[in-house]
């Protein structure tokens, strides 16, 4: 029959059992205390190490100490294998009971270590009663009930385990291994009070090495040394580890204190200082061994507010505080303070006063304080209407200037939107406020507003963005300028400039309006007539660009004067026409002067006096024919007598004394030329009667050029006709003046060219009513000048001339109705260009030459 195995306890081994499992437990949770707050992975596996065979170990002790405890009632032996084996798969259980506790997470954590370690006693116990040398059989209920035990007193013990991981307190600690070596203790009673055995034999293992009971002691003590070595290296590792961290954290904490960028301040509960880090020189310019020893309030700036140290600090600090410093060189700076408490074990040892240097931050702030007390005063003063709008409409300010052009009060027009819209520019204006509001400047427009009345107020608007920090348009900024006076003026300036622009536009004399620069700005129409070209074409030219090249100068000076003594100039000078041609105007400029008092531009009023100045010419040249011809009167009268004297005496000689017959040609030769030159002289003086006649213009050149022929081949000139003209083609007038016309114009081409040379005479109609004669030559060429002057009396080229040949054709041609026109270019040689008008007859009727 089976019987109890254990009948009664040693109560001193059981005690001492409990011990070993107490120390085992608090030795687990240490270890796994450790392991939760430190995150070395080579000391997190030491420390698993040490729990795992500190716990394992105790519990191997405290099985078979429970079990030399009892008092057996047969002599029992051990097996030394299965001990062994049972040592190891408590050390190896319970590493697996931390690992699983600490790589599990959530809820299931603690209920799944808990059963863990449940199961683990079990197999442990189990393990520990099969070295005995007996056969044992268990009651099934009584040993579930056991397990749940252990489940439940494991769950117990590391739920008070958990506690003092978060709370840091040691008496949850201590309790979590009171609760787990009770719950081992009380598991180990109640299975052995169930457990019963057989006496049949040695269970069946002869030969394996076995100890008695009684050397169980050796083990147990063992087994008790072990777990207390485990529980002093935890302990020297842990001081290890403590210290090693409190080297390091000193490290750190010098270097964070020496090379913080931020100022700091140990000072005692007092207020002296203890010492400062490096920054101090560098804020104020004091070293820290200058500053030991005095109180913080020696260092604020006088007139500022001290540092508030708490009388009970808060192990948080003290809010920052806005301190002024005062550096070595009486300068103020500007720091953030928070005082920090120095707590060591809950009490207040000293301060840090933390300081971060705002200087820079607080001058910033000041120029922002000092900017927006500008920007304010420049909204509120400002003479234009300003108003801030949001891009909804919605009005957000408006200064006193739009209270003044608009009449609404300030608070009527807040939170609300725009009330001055006329109904007709709505639509325009919400989509330029659109257009603000998406970043597009709106500048200067002129428009119409309302005031609170509904007057109609002229403005000139302009619209803004307002933008935040990212560029974003926040608001829209309105400025509204009151251009009423400026509307009213510029009606009364285009109602007088229309006057005098209707007086300019229809004067016959020119105005002209020409910058400093020279540039024509405004020219009246009458400039058509004198320049061929519109207005529109003169405007922005230069005016120096149409005017004669010689008289340039002249204008130019005459403008610099008026600029200098900013009073009206007169001048003459000549204008360039479309198509070539020149007339002369007479101007007169006027200054017009600026505010300032200087000459920004000039008003010419020119007047065209191309024909009085012909007409001038024209008197001039009569006057001169007039007193050129009382003179030659006079003189042919006078030596004409004597003349006809001397030609008859020669002629007498010439009969009486033929020796010198030579000499008698040539006085009478020169005798006629005299005799010419006189005829001429009366040319000029006499009036010419009306005996003119149809004369053949191409018969009449054709008898000069055979006249003149002969002269030509001994001068070596050349003469080429071009008589295009039929005969019968005839103008009436003078054959023998005509004749001597042709005659002087041809002898002066030739006289031209002393070493040779071509004369080209050619006829061409010139339309249905006048003939042209062009008598060309490839002479040297005359200057202006002297062409000018052609025509003059007593004016010539030649060194033999006596200036009144062309001066007698001119009048031939005028005395005939026509033109004589003479173009010249040095180098190239002159043409003569006459017309005549021409009388159509029959051939036959033309009086021949």
């Amino acid at each position: 029959m089976p019987a109890q195995l254990f009948t009664s306890y040693n109560k001193s081994l059981l005690l001492f059992a409990l011990f070993i499992v107490l120390i085992s437990s608090y030795t687990f949770f240490d270890m796994i205390s450790r392991i939760a707050l430190d995150r070395g992975p080579a000391r997190r596996v030491l420390f698993s190490a040490f729990g795992s065979i500190a716990m394992g170990t105790g519990m191997w002790a405290l099985y078979f100490t429970g079990t030399v405890a009892a008092v057996t009632t047969p002599a029992q032996s051990y097996d030394v294998l299965v001990l062994g084996w049972t040592e190891l798969a408590a050390v190896l259980g319970i590493a697996i009971v931390i690992a699983a506790l600490f790589n599990t997470r959530g809820w299931i954590r603690l209920p799944l270590v808990s059963v863990l370690l449940g199961l683990h006693f079990a197999f442990v116990y189990y393990l520990g009663m099969r070295s005995l040398d007996i056969h044992l059989h268990y009651s099934t209920p009584c040993i579930t009930a056991a397990f749940l035990l252990s489940t439940a007193g494991s769950m117990i013990a590391l739920k008070l385990w958990t506690l003092s991981v978060q709370t840091k307190q040691l008496r949850f600690r201590m309790a979590a291994s009171i609760a787990l070596a009770v719950t081992l203790v009380g598991m180990h009673l109640a299975t052995a009070a169930v457990v019963l055995h057989t006496t049949t034999g040695s269970n069946g293992r002869q030969g394996n090495l076995s100890i008695e009971a009684n050397e169980l002691g050796l083990w147990i003590c063992a087994t008790a040394s072990v777990v207390l070595v485990m529980l002093l290296a935890g302990a020297y590792v842990d001081r290890f580890v403590v210290t090693r961290r409190a080297t390091v954290a000193n490290i750190w904490y010098r270097s964070l204190y020496e090379r913080n960028s931020d100022l700091i301040i140990v000072i005692d509960r007092d207020g002296r200082i203890i010492d400062a880090n490096p920054v101090l020189e560098k804020a104020t310019g004091f070293r820290s061994e200058e500053v030991i020893g005095k109180r913080i309030d020696e260092l604020i700036a006088d007139g500022t507010r001290t540092p508030c140290i708490p009388d009970k600090p808060s192990i948080d600090g003290s809010a920052p505080q806005h301190l002024t410093f005062q550096d070595k060189n009486g300068n103020s700076v500007h720091l953030l303070v928070t005082i920090v408490p120095i707590v060591v074990q809950g009490k207040c040892h000293g301060y840090y006063a933390i300081c971060k240097d705002i200087t820079q931050t607080v001058s910033v702030q000041n120029e922002l304080v000092e900017m927006k007390q500008r920007l304010e005063s420049l909204f509120e003063e400002s003479g234009d209407a300003l108003c801030i709008i949001q891009p909804n409409g919605i009005i957000i300010d408006v200064n006193q200037a739009f209270e003044r052009l608009y009449g609404w009060p300030h608070d009527e027009l807040i939170g609300k939107e725009m009330p001055n819209v006329p109904k007709e520019l709505q639509e325009d204006r919400h989509w330029r406020w659109k257009l603000a509001a998406q970043g597009t400047r709106i500048e200067a427009y002129e428009t119409k507003n309302l005031d609170r009345y509904g007057n109609v107020v002229d403005v000139s608007l302009s619209l803004f963005p307002i933008r935040d920090g990212q560029g974003n348009v926040v608001a829209v900024s309105g400025s509204a300028r009151d251009i009423r006076e400026r509307k009213q003026f510029e009606r009364a300036l285009r109602d007088s400039e229309m006057k005098y622009r209707t007086i300019a536009d229809n004067a016959n004399d020119l105005i002209a309006i020409v910058d400093v620069s020279g540039i024509i700005r405004y020219a009246s129409p009458s400039h058509f007539a004198v320049f061929g070209v519109d207005s529109a074409e003169l405007e922005g030219t230069s005016a120096v660009s149409w005017i004669y090249a010689a008289d340039v100068p002249l204008f130019t000076d005459a403008l610099a004067h008026t600029a200098q003594t900013k009073t009206p100039c007169e001048l003459e000078c000549r204008v360039r026409h479309r198509n070539g041609t020149f007339a002369s105007l007479e101007t007169r400029g006027m200054p017009v002067l600026d505010d300032d008092g200087a000459v920004s531009k000039f008003i010419l009023v020119s007047r065209e006096i191309t024909a009085r100045k012909h007409t001038e010419e024209l008197l001039l040249q009569s006057v001169k024919l007039s007193v050129a011809g009382q003179l030659a009167a006079g003189i042919a009268h006078e030596i004409r007598n004597p003349m006809t004297s001397i030609k008859g005496f020669v002629q007498l000689l010439q009969t009486q004394a033929p020796t010198y017959q030579n000499y008698y040609d040539i006085m009478l030769s020169e005798l006629d030329r005299i005799q010419r030159i006189i005829s001429e002289f009366l040319l000029l003086a006499k009036p010419q009667t009306d005996t003119a006649q149809a004369v053949d213009v191409h018969v009449l050149l054709n008898y000069v050029v055979d006249l003149i022929q002969a002269e030509a081949v001994m001068r070596n000139i050349e003469i080429f006709t071009d008589l295009a003209m039929d005969a019968g083609i005839v103008v009436r007038g003078e054959p023998d003046r005509l004749r001597q016309a042709f005659l002087n114009i041809v002898k002066n081409a030739m006289d031209a060219m002393p070493h040779g040379g071509t004369v080209y005479i050619c006829l061409r109609p010139k339309g249905k009513s006048a003939v042209a004669v062009s008598i060309r030559d490839s002479g040297e060429g005359i200057s202006d000048d002297q062409l000018k002057r052609i025509g003059e009396p007593f004016y010539t080229t030649k060194q033999t001339g006596t200036g009144l040949g062309l001066m007698v054709t001119q009048n031939i041609i005028r005395d005939h109705n026509g033109t004589i026109q003479f173009c010249s270019e040095l180098g190239v040689g002159t043409e003569v260009l006459i017309e005549l008008p021409i009388e159509i007859c029959k051939v036959g009727q033309a009086t021949p030459t």
